[in-house]
């Protein structure tokens, strides 16, 4: 691997920028209407559920659907939606099994 000549400036300017970014976005969240902090929450909250199950669940799902004729419009959306459904599930399954361990394991853990 040969660096870039620019790479080292390109790196301290990504850091500028996002350490900047940052600390503006979070007051501004502070700001920001609980609605609108709650889609955000959830939307954040299924990114991770979403890039574990995409690979596997999308291209197990695209061939199979396939096989019986469905045209691939149909196909992507489908499976885009079947995808962002089952990472919602898992973060919603994430909260409960979160609060019941937290539940459990601070009751025999107090301080």
């Amino acid at each position: 691997f040969v660096p870039h000549p620019k790479d080292h400036l390109y790196i301290v300017i990504i850091h500028i920028v996002y350490f900047t970014c940052v600390p503006v976005l979070l007051v501004l969240f502070r700001h920001t209407p609980a609605h609108i902090k709650k889609i955000t929450l959830i939307a954040g909250g299924i990114t991770y559920p979403f890039y574990l199950i995409h690979q596997r669940i999308g291209l197990i799902s695209i061939e199979a659907l396939k096989k019986i004729h469905i045209p691939e419009s149909v196909i992507y959306v489908s499976v885009f939606l079947l995808i962002l459904l089952a990472s919602y599930g898992l973060y919603i399954l994430d909260k409960l099994l979160r609060k019941h361990i937290n539940s459990f394991v601070g009751s025999r853990f107090s301080l």
